[in-house]
């Protein structure tokens, strides 16, 4: 991490390949420790990107374990519930991080840009929280575990983060039976706010829509227009950002807390993740540095009812 600390940009794409390559060989000296978790994969829906991977923890039968579903980033157009070799422990580490601390952990796909528009990701990030709701006994099958369907959190980073809130401020996107299950979303580094149409990547646009529909349908405006009963039950949210953020997400994050403080009844709890840039927290977990962050969340979640 040291390394991470040490860039002075912030750009997220001058900083992906030197961030990976610095935190990356942390994995590989905990290889058999992440590949230790079991994982399985199983579809949800239609295509090759309606598949998710589920890392399972071993606890007390006795007890029921929360379930985790983490929605990654990747610019609206990229992202792999597990990368490609020689990068391909990158996510596992994650599930088994979060696996190791008795939170039965589920990594979804979604179809990318240029195949689909708005809000076809956020329906797959809602599909696949669906199928795990609904699939207890069929996911668990094999495993001495029992799962608490009535616990569960989803996390979103960067564009993932867009999709978990759109899941519940997008009017009617989420059955209503389904609310009740979710204890928590956590926004890690979340596109809540889209930046400027001239700075923007092309993939955004193309995922969004013209100008005019992007600032309809970007988190932070769902998220103000917003009606007292889906405020009302909102489930319980955690904000994370990096200490080394882009401006636009740092301001967008910001933004978007204050809106959330407005129109909530209590304070919504922000963690600064220190030492770390917008690329970091997906490679820091299971490999012994930068963890400070996924130990708050683990701990967010046991005590979150």
């Amino acid at each position: 991490m040291e390394i991470v600390r040490g860039f002075s940009d912030v750009a997220i794409p001058k900083v992906i390949i030197p961030t990976r390559d610095a935190l990356y060989p942390l994995l590989e000296a905990h290889k058999s420790d992440i590949e230790s978790v079991p994982r399985k994969t199983f579809q949800f829906g239609e295509t090759e990107r309606h598949k998710l991977d589920v890392y399972y923890p071993k606890i007390d039968s006795s007890v029921k374990a929360p379930i985790l579903l983490l929605a990654y980033g990747g610019g609206f157009n990229s992202g792999e519930r597990v990368f490609d070799p020689p990068y391909d422990l990158a996510h596992r580490n994650i599930g088994a991080f979060y696996a190791k601390r008795g939170i039965l952990t589920v990594i979804t796909d979604y179809r990318l840009v240029p195949n689909v528009t708005y809000p076809a990701q956020a329906e797959d990030v809602k599909d696949a929280l669906i199928w795990v709701i609904n699939n207890a006994e069929n996911m668990t099958q094999g495993f001495d575990i029992e799962v608490d369907t009535r616990r569960v959190f989803l996390i979103g980073h960067s564009a993932g983060g867009a999709h978990v809130a759109t899941i519940f401020l997008a009017p009617g996107l989420l059955p209503s039976e389904y609310w009740s299950h979710v204890k928590g979303i956590i926004l890690m580094g979340a596109a809540v706010r889209i930046g400027p149409k001239e700075d923007l990547a092309p993939t955004i646009s193309q995922y969004y829509g013209s100008e005019e529909e992007m600032r309809a349908r970007e988190p932070i405006a769902l998220l103000r227009q917003a009606s007292q009963e889906t405020m009302d039950s909102l489930p319980k949210v955690l904000m994370l950002k990096s200490e080394k953020e882009p401006k636009a997400i740092w301001e967008g994050n910001t933004a978007f807390l204050k809106v959330l403080n407005e129109k909530l009844p209590s304070p919504v709890e922000e963690i600064i993740m220190e030492g770390h840039n917008h690329i970091s927290p997906v490679y820091a977990l299971s490999g012994g540095e930068g963890e400070l962050f996924g130990e708050r969340i683990a701990q967010w979640i046991k005590d979150t009812e």
